[in-house]
Parts: structure tokens; sequence; C-alpha cells
């Protein structure tokens, strides 16, 4: 799903505008500090306007940004994650290739609104969506009526001890969306990869694990050729089974990650062979 760069820092600080001016002038207790909303994978589900609950699986960086994905590749970023409660913050959701979000369409801005199961070590997260969107010239924000909420925990899909070394070797999988782009990756035992992808592009990159041992990888990818998106970030971690069903339900290991660029944004899964 490409994106427009103006278009999505528009809505970042349109969104960041709202959540401000929701704000009430009535004196209110401050919010509680969290000592530490724990690094690494987390999942849960949410649902929108009311419909079916969805799974949903992703990560949350310490002190950075989180990402979010569904079975469908619909990806979530949370912008900043937030370390009081209750919480206030901006997600922007990117439907997967070839789809759409009910009632709108394209990259959605949400107002998120929640709080932490604990003042200390957080591993649990409630919250409501509200998105807007943005109308004329200049542009206005208004409601667009897609509403939500969803419920994350902290999770651990991986059996085994993640590290760089065991990254090694081909991992083949997709961009997840509502058609499949396959993806080829091929590790060196640094974190290092190169490979490439249905759309044609050239693919070269690293995986920085945020601590020794941690399920928690930096992304750091660059998409090469006509029509790519160049470099993007973000964050992913290593998994014991598929959270998309595109494999059968095969055991392995399975790399996910949550990637986002100025013109891209892309849940890619990836099964070591």
């Amino acid at each position: 799903m490409y994106m427009n760069r103006s278009a999505i820092l528009v809505m970042l600080l349109a969104a960041a505008a709202l959540a401000g001016c929701g704000s009430s002038s009535k004196s209110s207790a401050p919010p509680t500090p969290i000592l530490e909303v724990v690094p690494g994978p987390w999942a849960g589900t949410y649902n929108l306007n009311g419909g079916s609950q969805i799974a949903v699986a992703g990560a949350v960086s310490a002190g950075g940004f989180g990402y979010f994905a569904d079975s469908q590749g619909n990806i979530f970023m949370l912008q900043s994650v937030p370390n009081t409660a209750p919480f206030t913050s901006i997600l922007i959701g990117t439907p997967a290739p070839g789809t759409n979000f009910p009632i709108v369409s394209g990259v959605v801005p949400f107002i998120v609104k929640g709080t932490y199961a604990s003042s200390g070590t957080s591993t649990s997260m409630q919250a409501t969506l509200t998105s807007y969107a943005l109308v004329g010239s200049p542009p206005t924000t208004t409601a667009t009526g897609l509403n939500g909420n969803f419920t994350l925990n902290t999770n651990t899909p991986y059996s085994s001890t993640p590290s760089l070394a065991g990254l090694q070797g081909q991992w083949d999988g997709y961009y997840l969306g509502k058609t499949p782009a396959a993806v080829a990756l091929n590790f060196a035992g640094n974190g290092s990869f190169t490979g490439n992808d249905a759309n044609g592009c050239t693919l070269a990159g690293t995986l920085v694990q945020q601590d020794p041992q941690t399920n928690l990888f930096y992304v750091n990818w660059t998409a090469s050729g006509s029509g790519c998106p160049g470099v993007m970030n973000g964050l992913g971690f290593l998994s014991s089974a598929s959270i998309s069903g595109n494999f059968g339900g095969a055991a392995g290991t399975y790399l996910e990650l949550g990637i986002f660029g100025l013109n891209a944004a892309h849940t890619v899964e990836v099964k070591l062979q």
C-alpha cells in the first residue's frame, strides 16, 4: 500500500492536534508514570465498528514506537508507545495491498486513548480507537465513523532463544495482503540480509537485536529498483507459528516484520528453510 509522503505528515500533525484539543480544560489528576512498558512481542484482538474480534500481533520497542498486524496484512503503527496511564497517542492504520478498511479507504489516522493494567511493569494495554480523515483544501479534519477498540498483552511466540546467529540461512515468505507477494531473504550470521521480492525489488538490510536473547529486532530495510519504496525501518520478532495462515499451519521458525517508509508499509512473514 503506497502512501503520499505529505499526506502522512499532515495526518500525523492533524491527529496530534485533535488529541490535544480533546483534553478537558478542567483540572484533573496527572497521568500515572509507567516504569516499563515491556518491549518485545505483543498479541491480542481488536474490532472496528462493533464487528467481530480480529487477532492481531506485533511488537513494541523500549521508549520508541510499536507495530501490529492482523492475518490479512493490515498494519498499524503506534507513533510512540506511551509511558503514562491513562494515555493518548496516534496510530496510523495502513490497509493491506488490495484492500481497504470499512467505511474509509487508504491510510487512516486514529486517536488512541487507553490505559495499562498496572502502574509498574505493564504487560497489558486496552484502548479505544477513533479515526479521522482530511477533507478539503486546505485540509480540515472530520470524523469518519470508523471506531473500535483493542486489548493487547505481552506474548511469547517463540520457543527457542532468539539470536542474530540463529537467523542465518534462507527465508521464504510473503508481504501479507489480499494477494500475498513473494519475498525471499538470505541472512548472514551477523543479521545482514539480501534478497528480492515479487515486485521486482532488490532487497538488502540488517536486523539489530535490542538486547542479547531478547525477541525484538530493529529492522533496516532497503528495496531498490524502479518503483520500489527505498529505505524503510521497523520492528520484528521470531515466532514458532505463522500469524497469517499462508503456510498451512506448518511448524517451523518464522520471522514477522513490520516495516514503514515514507511511501509504503508492509507486513513481512518469512519462514526459515
